[in-house]
């Protein structure tokens, strides 16, 4: 037996210490390394076998699950603002999204886009200024009454600060769900976009329909000092469980 098949012989949706998981592979292969162990848990989280519950804490996922990978197919205005950045700065690090994202999950339809370019903060001068001459409606860090007054037509691109420990990108430059999920709850402009009366319906819809890293999600939260702001949310307003 491979360390694979050990770790996935372990009860689904319990939870087990890397520790514990270590002493399973060592009765079958008492060579097996550390830096082995680590890249295993890696890859076997990544492919959903795993959930990283916490540090050092890991959710054996049942594989019957009908929760998928989030991915979405973005809009072709999207894609030229993310090709542009990437050609003109490919060594900056950015992330975006848009919030047309959010009508599969809404009651309500959007009728307008609005695009968010996150950019680390050194380049994001440099970043706002190659996207608003190339592109209209482009707004820079704006305020909610801002954004509000000065908006396109149809799409309005927002460019603002990549917050230092956001949650890396699993495609290309488009943002993971949880950093959207807690960007909802900014007490800043992307906490404003839509009716918090939309919430429990969009937290309700990610979490039976996709993988969500709980550990990831509320790190994030946590830097952006509202970590209790979305626990007391999910659990009072939702049917959400956290295991973390």
């Amino acid at each position: 037996m491979n360390a694979k098949d050990c770790i996935l012989t372990l009860p689904k949706n319990k939870f087990f210490s890397k520790n514990e998981i270590r002493d399973l592979i060592h009765e079958e292969i008492p060579s097996y390394s550390e830096a082995a162990l680590s890249w295993l848990l890696r890859e076997l989280t990544k492919q959903g076998f795993l959930q990283n519950i916490s540090k050092g804490i890991y959710q054996i996922c049942a594989q019957d699950s009908s929760r998928s990978d989030y991915s979405y197919t973005h809009s072709e205005i999207y894609k030229s603002v993310e090709t542009l950045i990437a050609k003109e700065y490919p060594l900056v690090d950015f992330q975006m999204w848009e919030l047309c994202q959010m009508n599969e999950f809404l009651n309500h339809l959007l009728g307008k886009n609005a695009i968010l370019v996150d950019v680390e903060p050194d380049c994001i001068d440099f970043v706002f200024e190659t996207v608003h001459d190339t592109f209209s409606d482009v707004l820079y860090c704006p305020t909610s009454e801002q954004y509000h007054r000065q908006r396109g037509a149809d799409v309005t691109i927002i460019v603002e600060k990549l917050i230092s420990e956001s949650p890396r990108p699993d495609e290309e430059h488009s943002a993971p769900l949880e950093k959207i999920l807690v960007d909802l709850f900014s007490r800043k402009l992307t906490g404003k976009l839509l009716p918090r009366s939309e919430y429990p319906v969009i937290f309700e819809d990610c979490f039976q329909r996709f993988r969500i890293d709980e550990a990831k999600m509320l790190r994030y939260a946590r830097r952006r000092n509202i970590e209790n702001d979305i626990r007391e949310f999910i659990t009072k307003e939702t049917t959400v469980h956290l295991h973390v």
